[in-house]
């Protein structure tokens, strides 16, 4: 979503997710601490005591670091932790990110909850499986993290990349 090969629309559109998304690369404390302080205060709004978080191999580190201020948090380290230790006959999963990927999409749809990111494909494929059941009062992440924040991309069912 970040690339410099991206087209320049899409780039344009996506400038401000980047912006927050490189501070957070670069280790900002701040930044992060007021993102993990909105998200613990959504999920005890929602009563919701475990989490999934997951994103693009790129913010591992961040999924990492929301983890860590979070600890009822999973990550895919838990998943593949998870998958060796309990389901030894399933290794196959961990073979390819793409494989992993589908597990964890499997994941989401089914959770009580899906808070997902905007502009995202993946997000799209668990968002509209989910409308498809009548399952639809998924939230932005970008909402609950970044409150107040202007010209953020909403949620919306609507494949996010069209024709610029």
């Amino acid at each position: 979503m970040c690339k410099d090969s991206r087209p320049e629309a899409a780039k344009a559109r996506n400038g401000q997710i980047c912006e927050y998304a490189e501070l957070l690369i670069d280790g900002d404390e701040r930044l992060l601490e007021k993102m993990t302080s909105n998200l613990k205060r959504r999920l005890k709004e929602l009563n919701i005591n475990h989490g999934y978080i997951t994103g693009p191999p790129q913010i591992n580190n961040t999924m990492a670091a929301f983890r860590r201020k979070i600890p009822s948090l999973r990550t895919v380290d838990d998943l593949r932790h998870w998958i060796r230790t309990k389901l030894p006959e399933k290794r196959y999963l961990l073979d390819t990110n793409y494989l992993l990927s589908h597990l964890e999409q499997e994941i989401m749809y089914l959770s009580t909850k899906f808070i997902g990111s905007p502009l995202s494909s993946w997000t799209q494929t668990v968002f509209f499986d989910r409308m498809a059941v009548d399952v639809d009062d998924d939230e932005s992440i970008l909402d609950i993290c970044l409150p107040g924040v202007d010209d953020l991309p909403k949620l919306t069912w609507l494949f996010p990349e069209g024709d610029f």
